[in-house]
């Protein structure tokens, strides 16, 4: 039983609705944010929703890169490297990212009232904090550090975040 968490793949079907639709309320709440700001709160909110309630909100799957934890798909999403209708509703400048001034109506995505209160506690907790300081913070995450690889974009395992905060 004790090496049943080591062995055990913990995975989520990427919602690419959901993760568009927590970046508009980050937006809508923030302003615009540089997509590292961006990218930490979507990593926290999946990661706190994961340990509070044993699912993230987006499903994505997480991955160490060399600038700290972030939800791979939703990268690949802001990336354009996943056909989303994420340009519908968001604006990418360079590294800057915005709500377009008159964005296509949205289907009305339904979080459940946990994913909404992780989404509050998320921009209660961690909005307020700079890029950098939210760099320093994910850097020094149990999880990141015990899955990062230099040069490399590593799968961060649920059950290696269960292993540090899980009960």
């Amino acid at each position: 039983r004790g090496n049943l968490s080591q062995s055990m793949k913990i995975q989520y079907q990427f919602n690419v609705d959901k993760a568009i639709a927590t970046m508009v309320i980050f937006l809508r709440r923030l302003g615009s944010l540089d997509k590292l700001k961006l990218l930490k709160l979507l990593y926290l909110a999946d990661r706190d929703c994961f340990l509070k309630y044993g699912h993230p909100i987006t499903g994505d799957t997480p991955v160490a890169m060399d600038h700290g934890p972030v939800p791979s798909a939703c990268l690949d999403v802001l990336n354009g490297e996943i056909p989303s209708q994420v340009f519908s509703f968001l604006h990418v400048r360079d590294n800057e990212i915005s709500l377009e001034p008159n964005p296509s109506r949205m289907r009305s995505e339904e979080f459940t009232p946990e994913e909404t209160d992780v989404i509050e506690q998320t921009l209660k907790t961690y909005g307020p904090m700079s890029t950098s300081q939210l760099y320093r913070l994910v850097h020094d995450l149990p999880e990141y550090k015990d899955s990062h690889n230099p040069g490399t974009s590593t799968p961060i395992p649920f059950a290696k975040i269960l292993q540090h905060y899980g009960t």
